[in-house]
């Protein structure tokens, strides 16, 4: 009788366990990742942000939060392709088609030593979209990425002709700061990578690369961009499939456009040559 009490009772144990393992694993999991679309960093040693919070919308229009916190990160360091893993967390299962970041604040170190510090607008809040809009499945590992445009975040002030910054000196300040976040699904997008050239075969560094879509769902294009790097190359991710125009921008040459093709966790890759004045 004691025997079989005990077998009983190991019985129940081993099931409340197994039953609190499957409630456990009854998740899945989202890798948030972040990236920087950069204004002209060759005067810039630092864009540092503040990352606070980041929520997903599910299907209820509920919020999840997926990080909470103090991540201060220097957006420079993370450029045509390169990622910086802000968080790993275990959520329910479902669909996901919106995102709420919150960023208090965020400081620019220009090359001369300057350094100016300006406070996020609308209380750092911005609410945008995940294109494609991200399903979460029981068991499986999904990834995100938070493409903070630094280029259109930040409005600098100066004396600038044609647009161009040419002289660290230009830079006198910071009119303002409203955070730009664009925010794919990796596992639904590709990109688009190459390099960019003039007729000589000589590579271009600081030209400006973009492509544009409705990454807000509002009906207006908006720009995907990034800047060349010193040996000409760029690479552009996170964007969902299709065809798209490559424009190219280049100090002291005609603008350039490429048709291009982007397909699913696929990297397309092209050189662009452009024509100086």
């Amino acid at each position: 009788m004691k025997t079989t009490t005990k077998i009983m009772m190991l019985f129940l144990a081993m099931t409340l366990t197994l039953a609190a393992c499957s409630k456990d694993d009854d998740t899945g999991t989202v890798q948030v990742k972040v990236t920087d679309a950069p204004f002209p960093f060759k005067f810039v040693s630092e864009a540092n942000v503040n990352i606070t919070k980041v929520e997903l919308k599910n299907e209820d229009k509920e919020y999840v939060t997926v990080f909470e916190g103090n991540a201060a990160m220097n957006m420079v360091q993370y450029r045509n392709g390169v990622t910086a893993n802000l968080a790993v967390k275990s959520i329910p299962p479902g669909k996901y088609s919106g995102i709420r970041v919150t960023i208090e604040g965020a400081e620019v170190k220009l090359t001369n030593g300057e350094t100016f510090t300006v406070q996020a607008g609308l209380n750092g809040t911005v609410n945008t979209i995940i294109t494609p809009e991200l399903v979460v499945k029981e068991g499986e590992s999904q990834e995100i990425l938070m493409d903070i445009d630094m280029s259109d975040s930040f409005s600098f002030s100066g004396n600038f002709f044609g647009g161009w910054i040419t002289a660290v000196t230009q830079i006198t300040g910071i009119s303002s700061f409203n955070p730009d976040v664009r925010v794919a699904n990796l596992e639904m997008t590709g990109s688009v990578s190459g390099t960019v050239k003039d007729t000589d075969g000589t590579v271009i560094e600081g030209a400006e690369v973009y492509v544009k879509y409705d990454y807000d769902g509002d009906g207006t294009l908006e720009e995907i961009s990034t800047v060349t790097e010193a040996d000409g190359s760029f690479k552009i991710i996170g964007l969902p499939a299709g065809q798209y125009t490559l424009y190219v921008d280049a100090k002291d040459a005609n603008e350039v456009t490429t048709t291009v093709t982007v397909n699913v966790d696929a990297e397309v890759t092209v050189t662009v040559e452009v024509v100086q004045e």
